[in-house]
């Protein structure tokens, strides 16, 4: 699996650099129809009269190979579905907040008025 691994990356990252260049993407897409039909031909045990390879059975990847192909986690950041505040916002709610606040006491003051003078309407 780790083969594999280090495989599709080194192929993906080949394609990614080859991909801005014509030339180049003609160059890789040649170069993988024949390597693909040498590992066809290696896989299925025909021997190849072109370019025979020889690939070494037990070979070991070197540690610096191992500790890049790692995936590393990606730093995330908290997202939160609230807006952040400027300190506009802010005063901008604050002051309203305290209309409010007027606005409730200035009720609050009439009703006091009206209930005193009902009361005392009724005393007359």
């Amino acid at each position: 699996m780790l083969r594999y691994k280090d495989m599709t990356h080194n192929f993906f990252h080949l394609a990614h650099r080859a991909a801005s260049h014509p030339k180049c993407t003609l160059l890789v897409n040649n170069t993988l129809d024949m390597l693909s039909k040498q590992v066809e031909e290696e896989i299925s045990g025909v021997a190849s009269p072109i370019d025979p390879i020889n690939v070494p059975t037990n070979v070991t990847p070197p540690t610096e190979l191992l500790s890049t192909t790692r995936l590393k986690k990606k730093e995330v950041e908290t997202k939160s579905s609230k807006r952040k505040r400027t300190c506009l916002t802010r005063s901008a709610s604050l002051q309203k907040r305290e209309a409010r606040k007027k606005k409730k006491i200035q009720r609050c003051m009439t009703r006091k008025k009206k209930n005193v003078q009902r009361y005392l309407a009724t005393k007359k």
